[in-house]
């Protein structure tokens, strides 16, 4: 039986619809069954052509989307690209403060936060009760540095023993592998641990992927941000020396963040 329901001139949606119809698909109105005549020769092969274009029409669409797609492998070996996270050893190099003191740091995806090695940590209260913290950092070179920090928080942390200690939680610049922003750090004493310092999952996540396997693996890729830092670096170490004062600041002294530097060895400081 011919069916008439075809027309070359229609649309690829209305001859679709019409070559089902005479193709004997199966349908319903109010859920009684209609069946409709089957195609001949010719509407048979203008089914085909139409089914054939839209298959390719889909086929070309799945490409686009999937050729435009970054190639995981470049993203991993290209750590400047904008928006992609770089692949970094577990150890790596970091530079911490505002003035880059140069520190060992674990990367550790086990842990939610970020830690530092500080000594001489004292909590006191500023006015309005604001409660600040002075401590002092040892970087790898022996260079000390001593900050006036505003604490954000307090932190429970637990210990190897089961229980848990408060420690207070700070803001600090941070650059590793190229990757820098600023993130919190809590000052804890990490003179049983291998790091002074260590990097969690606040910091890293959407940044950094970690390579178990590998440390070391960025030397060199802080040098823009230290480039950008080191004049306050040369002219607060200057400024220091021709005062010849390395005390800690007064309480009162002024109304932000401080630190200080020190020209001096670990040995002689402990």
């Amino acid at each position: 039986m011919i069916c008439h329901d075809f027309a070359p001139n229609r649309g690829e949606g209305q001859q679709l619809t019409a070559a089902l119809r005479c193709a004997g698909v199966q349908g319903s109105i109010k859920g009684r069954p209609l069946i409709y005549p089957s195609l001949n020769h010719d509407e048979a092969g203008i089914l085909v052509h139409t089914l054939m274009r839209l298959l390719l029409a889909l086929l070309g669409a799945l490409a686009l989307v999937f050729l435009g797609q970054p190639n995981a492998a470049h993203a991993q070996s290209a750590p400047g690209d904008e928006g992609l996270p770089l692949t970094l050893g577990f150890i790596e190099t970091a530079f911490i403060g505002e003035l880059t003191l140069e520190m060992s740091a674990k990367l550790d995806t086990g842990a939610d936060s970020s830690s530092v090695y500080a000594r001489d940590v004292r909590v006191f209260e500023k006015s309005r009760g604001d409660d600040w913290v002075r401590y002092r950092l040892i970087g790898d070179d022996g260079r000390t540095i001593r900050f006036e920090k505003n604490i954000v928080r307090y932190a429970q942390i637990k210990t190897k023993r089961g229980g848990s200690i408060r420690r207070p939680v700070v803001l600090l610049d941070v650059c590793v592998g190229g990757t820098h922003g600023v993130a919190e750090f809590n000052l804890a004493d990490r003179d049983q641990f291998d790091y002074d310092v260590l990097i969690g999952r606040e910091f890293l996540a959407s940044r950094v992927l970690v390579d178990s396997g590998r440390r070391y693996t960025a030397e060199g890729a802080c040098d823009a941000y230290l480039e950008a830092k080191n004049p306050i670096v040369e002219n607060t170490v200057t400024a220091q020396s021709e005062a010849g004062d390395q005390s800690e600041p007064d309480n009162g002294s002024t109304g932000g963040d401080q630190a200080l530097a020190e020209d001096a060895s670990e040995a002689a400081l402990e």
